[in-house]
């Protein structure tokens, strides 16, 4: 994707792609080998480790290389990266990243599982009246955490995990900026802003004599659809920044070999590196780099062949140690009563595809509505600038990105159908990526002027809870709050009448993987009283 000029630094000092790039590779593959280093058997951990580092070698080798001619993107001045990095301070301190700031209810498991990753051995494993039982969960995000813990305690451990955090956000402004390069300010406000238009679907669902205040403290505003939800940065961030983090900075890294090398760059290995940050974000990912590279028509043979490489290899026995690990949670798992939720919360989390129990009218009604404000709109809009033929890399990935947030809602797993939620987070990134630069580069006012008021009505949600987070810091007089130290079993047993948090989380101990590749686990004591 080309720029206008005007946006291009003259300076060569500073942060371009190549070191991004690398400094993405690095953030998520260190959680990888620290994972393989601590759950696999020495000679596993050996081949995992040794196609780990073969794999992103030729990822950050290719990454390195200059590119011919004046088609680099622009380079990010120090003073800039200090100030993206002043600005992720504040967004991410305010959403309850490692205390500080409020924390969500999905926070209640994220603490959880941290505790049990700084406290207990790893593999992580319990033990229980209905037999030993194994952590099976994609914990990349936690573990640098994790670690600093198990060396400096609880305290630390949260510390690191916003340190962590803002580190995963910073990269992520900055694959915005290299490949929008629309200006900094710019790609500070879309990463913190960026939302479907959620303000103007709850209006329509309100209570009446609710529409024009519904809004403004109504922090569930993004499920105004109720059966699938697009989710906003700010949700990201406030829910789920372990499954954000790896699929911004692997879109990105993905976006950037899409420009570069669209038939020959290792997806698959991307792929791999995804299942461990959210297996939902790496199916995701894996189907936006699979239809944007197939636009270009390059055919299925020539597609396949040039796929056929060491870092697709390498990431081929990758992603099969981590899809073995997590096959491990297809096999039940019995646990005593005081942790059993209802059945119908498991029947509501089942996998489905159709119309979610809906006549075909009132889904069609739903369906229309929440994709046309949640993105078809704004699609709309990025279509009409990138509809010259100078722009065909923008137009595949404006294509591919539109097709999977359309076919999502058709899909339903997970308690809170965690499918739609996860996989769109890599087209969604797409589309913030294509609005930036069309901010930055359309020579179209009409174009400018409507994306520009889609994005600030889209903004209002964010900026709202944002507002709300910062006014519960101030009453309460404390910017952070050390969360309790409360396992998974505490947790459970908590929230069992109403939840079955975790179901999604456990696995037997005597699964195939926990038998012949884990190392030799040590299970402690779960059971209530």
């Amino acid at each position: 994707m080309t720029g206008p000029k005007r946006f291009q630094p003259s300076s060569d000092r500073g942060l371009d792609r190549r070191v991004i790039g690398v400094a993405s590779i690095a953030y998520v593959s260190l959680p990888l080998a620290i994972w393989m280093l601590g759950w696999l058997r020495p000679v596993f951990a050996v081949i995992g480790v040794g196609a780990l580092l073969t794999g992103v070698g030729r990822l950050a080798i290719q990454m390195a290389k200059p590119t011919a001619g004046n088609d680099d993107p622009r380079r990010i001045s120090w003073a800039q990266a200090v100030t993206i990095c002043l600005a992720v301070c504040v967004f991410v301190g305010l959403n309850g990243v490692g205390g500080f700031g409020v924390q969500t209810s999905d926070w209640l498991k994220h603490n959880a599982i941290l505790s049990d990753l700084v406290n207990q051995p790893w593999p992580v494993a319990y033990r229980t009246a209905a037999g030993e039982i194994a952590l099976v969960y994609y914990v990349a995000y936690y573990l640098p955490a994790a670690l600093v813990g198990k060396l400096y305690g609880w305290a630390a451990a949260n510390v690191a995990l916003f340190a962590w955090t803002v580190l995963g956000g910073v990269l992520a402004v900055l694959w915005l900026a290299v490949l929008s390069r629309a200006p900094v300010w710019l790609c500070l406000l879309g990463f913190v802003f960026f939302s479907g238009l959620d303000v103007v679907g709850s209006f329509f669902v309100a209570p009446a004599s609710e529409r024009w205040s519904f809004w403004s403290h109504n922090r569930t505003l993004e499920w105004w659809e109720g059966h699938w939800l697009f989710p906003s940065n700010w949700s990201l961030i406030a829910y789920v920044p372990q499954q954000a983090l790896g699929a911004w900075l692997l879109t990105g890294l993905g976006i950037e070999g899409l420009q570069r090398r669209p038939v020959d760059y290792p997806y698959l290995m991307l792929v791999a590196l995804a299942l461990m940050w959210s297996p939902y974000a790496a199916i995701g990912l894996g189907l936006l780099s699979l239809f944007t590279a197939a636009a270009g028509r390059p055919g299925v043979r020539q597609l396949a062949a040039r796929q056929i490489s060491i870092a697709n290899l390498a990431g081929t026995v990758v992603g099969g140690i981590f899809a073995i690990y997590f096959l491990s949670r297809s096999a039940p798992v019995p646990l005593a009563a005081a942790y059993v939720s209802p059945a119908s919360a498991f029947q509501r989390g089942a996998f489905a595809i159709g119309l979610h129990q809906m006549s075909l009218t009132k889904f069609a009604a739903h369906y229309g509505c929440s994709t046309l404000l949640e993105f078809l709109l704004l699609a709309g809009v990025l279509a009409l600038v990138y509809r010259k033929r100078d722009r065909p890399t923008e137009r595949r990935l404006l294509a591919a990105s539109t097709g999977i947030l359309l076919a999502l809602p058709f899909f339903n797993h997970g308690h809170y159908n965690d499918l739609v939620m996860r996989v769109s987070i890599p087209p969604l990134f797409a589309l913030l990526v294509l609005s930036l630069r069309a901010l930055a580069s359309s020579p179209s006012g009409a174009a400018r002027t409507s994306l520009a008021a889609l994005l600030v009505v889209g903004a209002l949600h964010p900026a709202n809870m944002l507002r709300l987070n910062a006014r519960e810091v101030w009453r309460r007089g404390a910017l952070m709050q050390l969360p309790p130290v409360v396992s998974l079993f505490q947790l459970q047993h908590e929230v069992r009448e109403y939840w079955p948090y975790l179901y999604q989380y456990i696995s037997p101990a005597d699964a195939f993987f926990f038998k012949h590749i884990a190392r030799r686990f040590v299970a402690i004591d779960r059971d209530p009283g």
